[in-house]
């Protein structure tokens, strides 16, 4: 993971991510937008890796808000 990380972090961009209950980071599918349909791949890893899918919805929103929170307190701390 040392390894890995920077790579897809530093090539893509990408700052979020869940660590599992081994605390071990998985990267998953790497995309603008994941699938969130019957069919789709993302939330069916998850789903294999013990997340269903209500809890990883309400993860990632958890995760969204607070990023969200984690931006505005960097901007009122720069001004």
């Amino acid at each position: 993971m040392d390894v890995i990380f920077p790579i897809v972090y530093g090539t893509l961009g990408e700052d979020g991510s869940i660590p599992d209950q081994n605390g071990e980071i998985l990267v998953n599918e790497i995309n603008t937008l994941q699938g969130f349909t019957n069919i789709s791949m993302y939330p069916k890893i998850w789903e294999a890796s013990g997340l269903t899918y209500t809890n990883l919805i309400t993860r990632l929103i958890e995760l969204a808000i607070e990023y969200h929170q984690n931006q505005i307190k960097l901007q009122h701390s720069v001004f």
